[in-house]
């Protein structure tokens, strides 16, 4: 850890002043770069690279087993460092085989993402792990065959338009989904928050979730074996297979949370403190609760003060605050 704050305290130094640097940590060496491609490529497996605020052009594939942490994927949390941002010159940022048992952290995904980018890469993507990360364009997990992805989790997560393409065992935790979801096998989704369509899932189970729009269809029109435990939901429900137990209704849903996302429930809702666990249903709930700011683990430089002019002894004023995260 001693470590990890040292190269935490000389990214933000360096970049008041020059090109900010990224920090690659391997085996107990940090050592720092002005690119992420050249960080990248001197990686091997069970690296840690920190980046700073930024944006960052992607390698054009992830596929070593690496954990990668951001500065933040939201501004308003992230102002003394800028969030970080991973861009592609490509048709998309693909994370392929040999990436598994990775982790990306407080990354605002500036591109499409896709999970297995052809048929040859899918046998071997599964426990990868994603941690309040923002996609700002679509989240694919591969295509269908020949083995399907398995594994991926996802938590405190803002998504658009999510497609498993048949993804097997993979889960959701306290995620909000604005664009649509489609497509999961054996899959679970807990306090999570869906504001458009829900369709094409087998054997899933939904728990303590809200399912906040019925502008397609009523819940569960086109899943199959799927269970809805403990949800409210606005437009309720269909699928003769499918198992709908102790939902809750209540409208409007949501209120503006100080310092939040909006996604809060207004008072008086049914969901407050009505999950199976006795926490809120939705993303405020459950054992991953909404983090503002989408703040990555690791410590986080909160903010900074350091003089433009130095002192006439030659010494040079700063004030940086760090703060730990507590998940």
């Amino acid at each position: 850890m001693r470590g990890l704050f040292i190269a935490c305290l000389l990214m933000v130094t360096t970049s008041c002043f020059t090109q900010a640097l990224i920090a690659r940590s391997s085996l107990g060496t940090t050592t720092f770069y002005t690119t992420l491609n050249s960080a990248y490529s001197a990686c091997i497996n069970g690296d840690t690279i920190y980046l700073p605020g930024g944006a960052f052009e992607a390698p054009s594939q992830f596929n070593k087993q690496l954990h990668i942490f951001g500065s933040g994927a939201k501004i308003d949390s992230s102002s003394a460092t800028g969030i970080t941002k991973l861009y592609t010159t490509g048709t998309e940022i693909k994370i392929n085989t040999g990436s598994a048992y990775s982790t990306f952290e407080g990354i605002y995904f500036d591109d499409h993402v896709t999970i297995g980018s052809t048929s040859a890469l899918d046998n071997d993507l599964h426990n990868i792990v994603f941690k309040y990360c923002d996609f700002n364009f679509d989240l694919k997990f591969g295509v269908v065959t020949p083995t399907p992805i398995n594994l991926i989790t996802l938590i405190d997560c803002e998504l658009n338009n999510l497609n498993g393409q048949d993804a097997e065992n993979c889960a959701f935790y306290n995620c909000l989904l604005l664009g649509g979801e489609s497509d999961f096998k054996n899959g679970l989704f807990k306090n999570c928050v869906f504001m458009n369509h829900v369709w094409y899932n087998e054997n899933t189970n939904f728990e303590n979730c809200v399912f906040g729009s019925g502008a397609y269809s009523a819940t569960g029109t086109f899943d199959t074996y799927c269970a809805y435990i403990n949800c409210i939901i606005t437009y309720c429900c269909t699928g003769v297979t499918n198992t709908f137990v102790e939902n809750k209704y209540c409208f409007p849903l949501f209120q503006y949370e100080v310092g939040g996302e909006g996604y809060g429930l207004i008072p008086g809702c049914a969901g407050i403190n009505g999950g199976s666990d006795g926490t809120d249903v939705g993303l405020y709930g459950g054992s991953f609760a909404w983090k503002n700011g989408m703040i990555p683990s690791n410590p986080h430089v909160e903010s900074k003060i350091i003089l433009d002019v130095s002192n006439p002894d030659g010494t040079l004023d700063i004030n940086i605050n760090v703060n730990a995260q507590d998940q």
